[in-house]
This record gives structure tokens, C-alpha cells and sequence, in this order.
């Protein structure tokens, strides 16, 4: 986690919001970043969705373990994909240290789809 933390600190500007679940709190605050919880229990990807069109200048970091495990959505990263394609870019993965630690942390950039102007 504290090498997540790190890259976040180094490759973000100060008040970029960290946007993760409950357990990576800890991240942001290593990073001195702000974070925002999404509604993940269960990994439903929608809810995420809502939480980074809130927040487009976030960063999302996900433990690729935790969020895929049976409690949780085993395809959560196959739903990511079908509900953000290329609109989520993998900036860092910081793989699991054996046998210390069960993590596996991704940081994600959300690419927000321009919107069109409305009419008048």
C-alpha cells in the first residue's frame, strides 16, 4: 500500500481525490490526498460509474483481490470494462509482496466523455 501511496504523492496534484473503498483510506492519507468512498459493497461497477462522474479529476484505486473475491463480484473487472472501455487508464499496479500482505492495488485516471453543448 505505502508504494501506491507514494506513486499517488508523487504523480498527482495535492487535492486530487483518491477514490477507493473503505479499506485504502489509508492510501490517500499516505498520499496526503483527499478520498472519497464509493458505494462498493458488492462491486456493483454502476456505482462507481455515478462516483467518478461526480468527481471526473479523480483517481481510482482498486485492491484487485478484495473486490473480486465471492463475497464481492468475482467479474468486477470484466463489468468494468463493458461499463467504462477506455475511459479508465491503468496508471500503477503495485503487486502483492508474498506472503506478507494479500493486496494487489491498481490506480486508475477516469477519462470523462466530453459532453456535447447543449442546444438553445
Amino acid at each position: 500500500m505505502r508504494a501506491s501511496a507514494s506513486w499517488l504523492a508523487e504523480h498527482t496534484a495535492p487535492g486530487t481525490p483518491i477514490i477507493g473503498d473503505s479499506r485504502l483510506r489509508r492510501v490517500a492519507l499516505y498520499a496526503d490526498r483527499s478520498f472519497i468512498e464509493w458505494r462498493w459493497w458488492g462491486g456493483d461497477v454502476r456505482y462507481l460509474a455515478e462516483c467518478l462522474e461526480e468527481h471526473p479529476t479523480g483517481y481510482f484505486i482498486v485492491d484487485v483481490r478484495h473486490m473480486t473475491s465471492p463475497k464481492r463480484n468475482p467479474a468486477f473487472f470484466e463489468d468494468l470494462g463493458a461499463q467504462f472501455g477506455q475511459r479508465l487508464e491503468l496508471l500503477h499496479a503495485e503487486p502483492a509482496p508474498p506472503p506478507a500482505e494479500p493486496t494487489e492495488i491498481r490506480v486508475y485516471r477516469y477519462r470523462a466523455v466530453p459532453r456535447e453543448p447543449s442546444p438553445r
